[in-house]
C-alpha cells in the first residue's frame, strides 16, 4: 500500500489516500467497503476513522470527540480509497496522517504541493523527521491511477518521510490493524 498525503486538485482540499490496495479485482464501489473485514480497504478505512477518534481526545483535552467531524471518504475506486479533510488546521490534519502511517505500519509520503505544509506542521506540533525522494511501487496493481502515481514519483513529486519521532503528547496508534499483517 502506498500512503501519501495531498492537495489533488479541483475543489478538493487536502487529502490523505491510500493506493494500491490488494484484493481488489472485483472491487464494487456501490457496496460497502467494510463488509470484507481482512482487505486492506476496511484496514485503512478503519484506520483512517480509528485515529481521528484517538486524536480527537487530544485536541479535545479528554473530550471524547473526533479531531475531524469533516472528514469524508471522497474517492473510492478500485486499489485506491481516500479522505478529504474539510480542515485548514493542518497541524492536526499532519498528526492524523501520521498517526494513521503508524497505525497501518506504512511510511507517509507527502506530495511536493504538500511539503510546505508538512514542514510547517511538524515544526507548529514539535515533530522531527527526515525525508527522501519516493521509490517507484515495485508490483503495483495495474490500473491507469498507478501507472500514473509511478510516473509522478518518478518525476520526484513524492517524498517518502522518514525517522518521524512523535513527541510524547501525541496519542499512541489504537492498534486496531496490526494484528494482521499488511503487504507494504
Amino acid at each position: 500500500m502506498f500512503l501519501s498525503l495531498e492537495f489533488p486538485g479541483g475543489d478538493k482540499g487536502i487529502s490523505l489516500f491510500v493506493r494500491d490496495l490488494k484484493g481488489e479485482d472485483d472491487f464494487r464501489p456501490q457496496e460497502l467497503s467494510f463488509t470484507r473485514f481482512d482487505s486492506d480497504r476496511c484496514k485503512a478505512n478503519a484506520a483512517i476513522n480509528e485515529c481521528n477518534e484517538v486524536l480527537g481526545v487530544l485536541k479535545t483535552r479528554g473530550a471524547t470527540w473526533k479531531a475531524f467531524t469533516m472528514l469524508f471518504n471522497q474517492f473510492s475506486w478500485a486499489g485506491t480509497t481516500g479522505w478529504e479533510y474539510w480542515s485548514d488546521d493542518y497541524t492536526l490534519v499532519f498528526q492524523h496522517a501520521l498517526l494513521v502511517a503508524e497505525e497501518l505500519g506504512l511510511p507517509l509520503h507527502v506530495h511536493s504541493n504538500t511539503m510546505d505544509m508538512a514542514i510547517e506542521a511538524s515544526a507548529a506540533a514539535k515533530i522531527d523527521f527526515g525525508y527522501e525522494a519516493a521509490t517507484k511501487l515495485a508490483n503495483p496493481r495495474q490500473d491507469p491511477a498507478i501507472v500514473y502515481l509511478n510516473r509522478d514519483i518518478l518525476q520526484g513529486r513524492y517524498y517518502r518521510l522518514s525517522n518521524v519521532a512523535l513527541p510524547p503528547s501525541m496519542p499512541k496508534a489504537p492498534r486496531i490493524c496490526r494484528n494482521t499483517a499488511i503487504a507494504a
